[in-house]
């Protein structure tokens, strides 16, 4: 199950880049025929330049260099094995394991009852959804998956910090509402600086942290959701 959620986001790139190319073929034997006027059919374009496209595109061939993880960018691998050690520490399948019949297995996949697990769920969550928006737009690239990176790793540190700010009240917030608020910052990271900006001018410490609020934010344009800001 953790190798599964962990090459998902991955697969998605590779599986984007193989319908890239052979869309990019196809156009390109599609357009050929208006170009050439001696050939009249795909057939007669595919023994023309069936070869010459093949050596451009590297479409040939399923060991092609243009499909290895190594060869697409080091940001997609990086993205893989931060997710997949962020995986390892969500389930921890570390230890015995329990004594259990068939109808408790869903029990195995319970996430740790930890603020860092729930901040690693809520960017994944948004990692999803950020990925295939952009597969459905044709807009896949490895930037996506550093913008994936830094959303874990801000999400990670946010729930650190505000972990240590918030201890002083621990009477007032719960551990449980404490962990929904870690799975948000986790989805929107921009939640956790808000609080935590709260928090330091609630103990008049605000003087000291200049104001990152925007004047005029971008949200206030007309068609500009959050997503797009």
């Amino acid at each position: 199950f953790i190798v599964i959620l962990s090459s998902f986001p991955g697969m998605l790139y590779f599986h984007y880049k193989r319908r890239q190319v052979g869309a990019l073929r196809a156009q390109f034997i599609r357009n050929i025929m208006f170009l050439n006027p001696l050939i009249h059919t795909t057939d007669d374009a595919e023994i023309e330049y069936g070869k010459l496209v093949d050596e451009v595109t590297v479409s040939s061939g399923a060991n092609s260099s243009q499909f290895s993880i190594l060869q697409a960018g080091s940001p997609i691998l990086l993205s893989t094995v931060l997710i997949t050690l962020c995986w390892i520490f969500t389930f921890w399948p570390v230890g015995e394991v329990p004594v259990i019949d068939t109808t408790q297995v869903i029990h195995l996949l319970s996430p740790r009852n930890s603020l860092i697990s729930f901040a690693f769920l809520g960017a994944y969550f948004f990692a999803l959804n950020l990925l295939f928006r952009r597969y459905s737009r044709a807009d896949l690239s490895p930037k996506a998956y550093s913008h994936v990176s830094i959303r874990i790793i801000s999400a990670i540190i946010l729930v650190w910090v505000l972990g240590v700010v918030i201890s002083d009240n621990s009477k007032e917030i719960t551990k449980a509402s404490f962990i929904v608020l870690a799975f948000g910052i986790g989805l929107v990271p921009e939640t956790g600086i808000t609080l935590l900006k709260q928090m330091l001018e609630s103990k008049k410490l605000g003087k000291i942290f200049p104001n990152f609020r925007a004047k005029h934010p971008i949200a206030e344009l007309e068609g500009i959701s959050l997503y797009d800001q």
